[in-house]
C-alpha cells in the first residue's frame, strides 16, 4: 500500500487524524473504539466525539477533543504519557516511537524559538489533549495502515497573523518556520493558519516524496476536516490510499525489479522494522526502490550542455552510447554564453 496526500489547504493535527481514520476503518485495520480508547489511556477524562461534516461540499470527518483545564505541560511528561501508553498495551512499540520522535522535533523547534534547553519546553496548545491525540492518534492510525510509502503535495501554509498566548504573530507561526526547514511548502490564497505546529511536524516525521499523485491504482479515500471555513475551497486533508501501477495503470509486481534511489525513510527502521503486521514486512524491501519521480521501470534521462566539440565527436558519442545500450540518443541545438552555438 501507498498513501498520497493533498495539503493544497495546509495540514494540521485533526485534520490528518480524520482522514487517517477513514482510511483504517475502510481497511478494518482500526476503528473510532480503539481510538477512543488510546484517548482515554493517555489523558483520563477527557472528551473525544467524532462528526460528519461538510466542508464546501466535502464530506469529512472531524474529530473534536476537549479537556477541563488543560495543564502546561514538559516534553518529558508528554514523553512518559506516550511510553505509558505503549507500556499498558493500548498503543504498540512501533507508535510510541513514531509519536515520541514527532513531539521530539515539536519540542527541539520550540526550544529553538524560545532559546532554552529542550527539557526545559513547556508546550501549551500543543501540550493540550487535543494536540496530544491528534500526534499519538496519528501514529497509532498509520503503523496500523503500514504503507510502504508516503506521498503528498507541496504544504500550504496560509497569510496573515495569529494570536496565540505569546501575543500575535506571523503566518506560519514561529515553531512551523522550525519545522518545515527543507520541506516544500508555499504560501497560498486563504487567510488564516492553515499549517499548524502539529501538522508540520506530523507531515515531517510521515511523508517520505514530495510530489503530485503518483502513477497508483486508487483503492480508498479519507477525508479530515478542519475547524476553519475557506471561502472557495475545502479545508480538509485528502489521503488516497492505493497500489503502486505503472502508466497502463497496471499494478506493478515485486519481480518488475525497479530500482531507484529514493529520499527520507518514513520511520526509524531499528525500532520499526520488526513490529511489522501482515503485508508490510514482505512489501516494504519492494516498495521501498521504487519512485514514481522523473522514473518509470528503470528508464532515467540524462542530459549535458556541450560546448566548442565537433559533429563528427559529437556523432562517434551517440553511436557509442547506443552500443552501450542507451535506449535512445539524440542533439538539440542551443545557445550558451557569450552567444555560442552549443548542444
Amino acid at each position: 500500500m501507498i498513501l498520497h496526500a493533498d495539503l493544497s489547504t495546509g495540514v494540521s493535527g485533526d485534520k490528518m487524524l480524520g482522514a487517517l481514520l477513514e482510511l483504517c476503518e475502510c481497511y478494518g485495520v482500526a476503528d473510532f473504539t480503539g481510538l477512543e480508547t488510546l484517548a482515554l489511556t493517555l489523558a483520563p477524562g477527557i472528551t473525544i466525539e467524532r462528526e460528519r461534516v461538510i466542508k464546501a461540499g466535502i464530506g469529512a470527518t472531524q474529530i473534536h477533543i476537549s479537556e477541563e483545564d488543560p495543564p502546561a505541560r514538559s516534553w518529558q511528561q508528554i514523553r512518559e504519557m506516550i511510553t505509558q501508553g505503549a507500556a499498558t498495551g493500548a498503543l504498540s512499540r512501533s507508535a510510541a516511537d513514531l509519536a515520541i520522535r514527532v513531539f521530539g522535533d515539536i519540542a527541539d523547534a520550540e526550544a529553538r524559538v524560545h532559546g532554552v534547553a529542550v527539557e526545559q519546553v513547556h508546550f501549551h496548545e500543543v501540550g493540550a489533549a487535543d494536540s496530544i491525540l491528534d500526534v499519538v492518534g496519528c501514529c497509532y492510525l498509520l503503523t496500523a495502515l503500514e504503507p510502504a510509502r508516503f506521498y503528498a503535495t507541496p504544504m500550504a501554509l496560509g497569510n496573515g497573523t495569529m494570536r496565540c498566548d505569546h501575543g500575535e504573530l506571523p503566518i506560519p507561526a514561529p515553531a512551523t518556520v522550525q519545522l518545515i526547514s527543507g520541506l516544500p511548502v508555499y504560501a497560498g490564497q486563504h487567510q488564516g493558519e492553515l499549517t499548524t505546529p502539529t501538522g508540520a511536524a506530523l507531515a515531517s516525521a510521515f511523508v517520505t516524496d514530495w510530489e503530485p499523485l503518483p502513477h497508483m491504482r486508487p483503492m480508498m479515500v479519507g477525508f479530515g476536516a478542519g475547524t476553519m471555513n475557506l471561502f472557495g475551497a475545502a479545508n480538509v486533508v485528502r489521503i488516497i490510499a492505493g497500489e503502486p501501477a505503472d502508466l497502463s495503470g497496471s499494478i506493478i509486481s515485486k519481480d518488475d525489479g525497479i530500482k531507484v534511489e529514493n529520499g527520507r525513510e518514513p520511520y526509524d527502521r531499528e525500532s520499526f522494522e520488526g513490529k511489522l503486521g501482515h503485508h508490510a514486512a514482505q512489501d516494504r524491501a519492494f516498495y521501498d526502490q521504487m519512485s514514481s519521480g522523473f522514473t518509470v521501470q528503470g528508464c532515467t534521462l540524462l542530459e549535458t550542455n556541450i560546448d566548442h566539440l565537433s559533429p563528427e565527436a559529437l556523432a562517434y558519442i551517440c553511436e557509442q552510447l547506443l552500443n552501450k545500450d542507451a535506449l535512445d540518443v539524440w542533439q538539440e541545438p542551443i545557445v550558451m554564453k557569450k552567444s555560442r552555438l552549443a548542444v
